[in-house]
């Protein structure tokens, strides 16, 4: 987390251009564009992108991560020219526990101690059908 996103990307390509051809380098930077979901980041994801685009000799990448799914990749895609892209088809299924006692809980009282969070392959499949969708120009984003 950083409080100026432009100023750490600049930061970022710097200190890239410092290292010879033989040492390791920065190549993605995993961001949200400052926003709890990369749909409410999208401007900012943009901005990232085309200040990025404009260093043409960077290699540095962008992954967008936080809330992508088949419903918002387009739109990601199409808005803000991302180009990779950081998800968890994240679902939820009940746990296998037989016994379930009202009055002890093994965490956070009222939380939900009987699912188990998972990867969906449903929605990691219809995640990237979406993205795929654009190399055949269907792909219609959330706008």
């Amino acid at each position: 987390m950083v409080k100026d996103q432009e100023q750490a990307l600049l930061q970022v390509l710097e200190f890239n251009a410092r290292r010879r051809s033989d040492q390791a380098k920065i190549s993605r930077i995993l961001t949200s564009g400052g926003e709890a979901s990369a749909w409410a980041g999208k401007e900012q994801l943009k901005y990232l992108q085309d200040c990025l685009n404009h260093h043409a000799s960077s290699q540095l990448t962008l992954l967008a991560g936080a809330g992508i799914n088949a419903q918002n990749i387009v739109g990601l895609v199409q808005h803000t020219g991302v180009r990779e892209f950081h998800f968890s088809g994240s679902g939820v299924v009940p746990s296998r526990m037989l016994y379930r006692h009202p009055r002890v809980h093994m965490g956070i009282a009222g939380a939900d101690e009987y699912s188990v969070g998972i990867t969906d392959p449903e929605k990691v499949q219809d995640t990237i059908a979406a993205l795929r969708s654009l190399e055949t120009g269907k792909g219609q984003g959330r706008s």
